[in-house]
């Protein structure tokens, strides 16, 4: 049933895809990009001009990265089957015991500031979702995760950002707007709460792809 729907999900991001790419800017080549973004950055709702193409003026690109992630992990999960626990046979070291809780406190914190930082300068969601998929996999690595999280609140983890992402674009057209295109005057808030489950969203996906090749090298299938 699993490997189904994913091969349905597949067929419907591809045709989805195939629309899309069809969608651009009416942009004149001449000059490049830089005076139409400089132009426009304002009313982007962020400082940064990267920020505002990926959320903003492009926002169906990033959208599409973030199904073709979730699409992933659902492939992964329907080709490992259900996953089980190992026994732990390594003797961990009193030094990585004790560093490893401080490493996740600083993992946690550098998340936080990329996710932050990206409204202004580098940095941004899937930053601080890699660094927090990467405090994860210290637990996995450190014998504390025997296995990614579980169930359908795990599931709703990795998906919500997608969700977000798409409730938000409903909602902006719901409003009388042309889909993801945000008004100047909700841009901010609008892209902070995409940022903030996206950042949480994918890295759970990446803990996740990460957890199930981990388990592979355990020899657990």
């Amino acid at each position: 049933m699993s490997r189904a729907f994913t091969c349905v999900f597949l067929i419907l991001a591809l045709a989805v895809g195939g629309l899309l790419a069809k969608v651009g800017l009416d942009i004149e080549p001449h000059g490049g990009l830089q005076p139409w973004i400089a132009e426009y950055l304002t009313a982007s709702g962020v400082d940064h001009p990267v920020t505002a193409v990926l959320l903003n003026f492009r926002s169906w690109d990033t959208l599409l990265e973030v199904g073709v992630l979730v699409l992933a992990v659902l492939a992964a999960r329907a080709v490992q089957g259900e996953p089980t626990e190992y026994e732990q046979t390594a003797v961990l070291s009193p030094l990585i015991v004790w560093v490893l809780p401080r490493l996740l406190l600083v993992a946690v914190l550098m998340a936080a500031y990329l996710f932050w930082a990206g409204t202004e300068r580098s940095g941004g969601a899937f930053q601080g979702g890699t660094v927090l998929a990467a405090a994860g996999i210290l637990l996995l690595l450190g014998h504390r995760l025997r296995q990614a999280p579980q169930g359908a609140a795990w599931r709703l983890v990795i998906s919500v950002g997608l969700l977000t992402f798409l409730a938000i674009g409903a909602l902006v057209a719901l409003a009388g707007f042309n889909l993801l295109a945000y008004p100047p005057a909700w841009a901010t808030g609008l892209i902070i709460a995409i940022e903030v489950v996206l950042t949480v969203s994918i890295g759970a996906c990446f803990l996740d792809l990460a957890a199930i090749v981990h388990s592979e090298r355990e020899g657990v299938a």
